[in-house]
C-alpha cells in the first residue's frame, strides 16, 4: 500500500504501484506510474515516473518601491 505525504497533488489518470512513498508538497503529473519513491517537494512525470525538483518561487525581500 502506498504512503502519501501532506499536500500532494495528484493528477487525473496517475497510477500509483506498490508499496512506495511520496513526499510531502510533491506533484505527480497527469498519466504519470509511479513505481518508485518519490522525494519531498519534486514533481514526478512519465511511464515510469520520473523526478525532477519544484522550482523555487521568487519572493521579494524588503519594500516593494526598491524593485525596478
Amino acid at each position: 500500500m502506498p504512503t502519501i505525504g501532506n499536500h500532494v497533488r495528484l493528477s487525473a489518470g496517475a497510477i500509483v504501484l506498490g508499496s512506495v512513498q511520496i513526499g510531502e508538497n510533491t506533484t505527480i503529473g497527469a498519466g504519470a506510474v509511479v513505481v518508485k519513491d518519490v522525494p519531498a517537494n519534486s514533481v514526478a512525470v512519465g511511464n515510469p515516473a520520473r523526478c525532477f525538483d519544484k522550482p523555487v518561487e521568487h519572493q521579494i525581500v524588503g519594500d516593494a518601491q526598491d524593485v525596478e
